[in-house]
């Protein structure tokens, strides 16, 4: 997780990975949010565009798991 500029607008960065492979989730103007850390897991809904080799979700809707439970649970 990381917080960028892009455009000089703030913007929170994280990477996602399962088994399927790894996706970068970004939300503009958004330097943090909360429940979202490093190990949580959460669900991600949006479009995928690709972008310099890998996948980005923009301002993806995304749904925070209970700690200790995976996604399918």
């Amino acid at each position: 997780m990381r917080a960028r500029p892009t455009s000089g607008l703030p913007t929170l960065t994280v990477s996602v990975t399962d088994e399927t492979g790894t996706i970068i989730a970004l939300w503009s103007g958004r330097r943090s949010i909360g429940g979202i850390s490093l190990g949580r897991t959460l669900v991600l809904e949006g479009v995928p565009v690709q972008a310099q080799g890998h996948l980005e979700l923009i301002n993806p809707a995304y749904t925070l798991c209970p700690a200790g439970h995976s996604a399918t649970d």
